[in-house]
């Protein structure tokens, strides 16, 4: 099963991140950064056969809107993985991410009839804009763990240990800065869409 392979790649690729988050393993980081590219490349090859199948967006049920939330934030996470300073950050999303793709994918073929209501054109423009935001936020939530985690360690003076090379503080703050900002125009755009949704079925 195509999902199966997601999880067990993005899960090898979390391994691989963990390692090197504590031991800075140049191959660890190398082949992390191969599995997870490999892992939603085909989570997204996944998601175009449901479409395909369906003939409209996976987002008919909670489960296909969830894989969709965490292939965005996969793909946002993409640049951020393949840069030195940044990379560790993938030992923080990978493992959530892991977890649930695997909860859902037993249930992402529900809901394979689309309703009519489905169909109109400012749905998939609601649902997409609102689960873009929400990616954002996943990610901004990982950035400000991973804030909190290397600001305890400088608090404590344990700047010899291997994580305390997690990326600077100010970067962090940068990165769920722009996370923030673009997911609350996603989520605000999405509100739009859907009231426009709204009236286009006469829904007072």
């Amino acid at each position: 099963m195509i999902i199966g392979a997601v999880v067990l790649l993005y899960a090898l690729a979390g391994i691989g991140f963990i390692i090197y988050l504590f031991w800075r393993r140049p191959g660890a980081v190398l082949t992390a950064r191969i599995l997870f590219s490999a892992g939603a490349a085909l989570h997204l090859l996944f998601t175009l056969f449901l479409a395909f199948q369906t003939g409209r967006l996976p987002l008919a049920s909670p489960a296909q809107a969830a894989s969709m939330t965490i292939l965005l934030a996969s793909l946002i996470f993409m640049p951020l993985i393949f840069r030195r300073s940044t990379a560790v950050l993938g030992a923080f999303f990978l493992p959530a991410a892991t977890c649930a793709i695997g909860m859902t994918a037993p249930r992402l073929q529900e809901g394979t009839a689309a309703a009519e209501s489905l169909l109109h054109a400012w749905y998939p423009l609601h649902t997409v804009s609102v689960i873009a935001g929400e990616a954002l936020f996943a990610v901004a939530f990982i950035a400000s763990v991973a804030y909190l985690v290397h600001e305890r360690i400088i608090r404590r003076g344990r700047i010899y240990l291997s994580v305390s090379s997690l990326p600077p503080l100010k970067l962090l703050d940068g990165i769920l800065s722009i996370c923030l900002g673009l997911g609350f125009v996603a989520i605000s755009a999405g509100m739009v869409f859907g009231a426009l949704w709204a009236a286009s079925l006469g829904v007072e």
